[in-house]
């Protein structure tokens, strides 16, 4: 479409040029190609409009789906998850080393007044050790989860937010601006009609038709460089 207002900016500009002076003489010897011109545009803008328009239709079943599967993730991790039941499962067993390392503890006091003080310490200290070990790896574990959780629902979030702030954006810019040229195409090939008429002047009404498709093709123009 970039090409195609390029092209024609230029051919319309020479026609409105040459009009200035004589625009019946103008349009009865040039008028064939400028409809033609016209008609190449229209057919450009539609399927430009047809090729974005299903793009934008995929942008947003992509952040449709990348909402989803966030939700997903959240449910995962969440007290009825995958995750969230394990994580629970996990907290549990530490409280129930927790209070196995209380109950020896009590238990070694309660012995302390024994004779043998140091071998009863010991075999306290051992068991407390092994329950200590174990704590440690299950609070490795749920940190490796509460990472993994944090890590992908970052990574979806900001997939999600590229997707509609970037992707969708351009797309909805790129739409808007091809539909007002569109609509100016749309007329100029809507007043073609007028160059077929035998008066000279009906036939210059096309004149000032041609110089609004014109501006709009050079604002397209200058549109489309500026997003380079």
């Amino acid at each position: 479409m970039f090409k195609w207002c390029v092209r024609a900016g230029r051919e319309f500009q020479m026609v409105l040029k040459l009009a200035s002076e004589d625009p019946k003489a103008v349009l009865d010897i040039i008028g064939g190609v400028i409809v033609s011109a016209v008609e190449v545009g229209l057919d450009r803008a539609l399927a430009s409009l047809e090729l974005l328009n299903d793009s934008h239709l995929e942008v947003s079943q992509a952040k449709d789906l990348l909402h989803s599967i966030l939700h997903d993730v959240v449910d995962d991790f969440g007290p009825s998850g995958l995750y969230g039941r394990r994580r629970g499962s996990l907290l549990a067993s530490i409280e129930g080393e927790q209070s196995e390392i209380r109950r020896i503890g009590v238990t070694s006091l309660v012995v302390a007044i024994v004779p043998f003080v140091g071998v009863v310490s010991l075999l306290g200290i051992l068991p407390i050790k092994a329950c200590e070990e174990r704590i440690q790896s299950y609070k490795n574990r749920i940190y490796n989860m509460e990472s993994l959780h944090r890590s992908s629902k970052r990574a979806l979030e900001e997939a999600r937010q590229v997707v509609k702030d970037g992707i969708e954006l351009q797309l909805d810019e790129d739409i808007r601006h091809l539909t007002v040229l569109k609509a100016k195409i749309d007329e100029a090939h809507l007043a073609r009609t007028f160059l077929k008429s035998k008066n000279p002047d009906i036939r210059a009404l096309f004149i000032p038709v041609l110089g609004k498709l014109r501006v709009q093709c050079q604002s397209f123009v200058e549109w489309h460089g500026s997003m380079e």
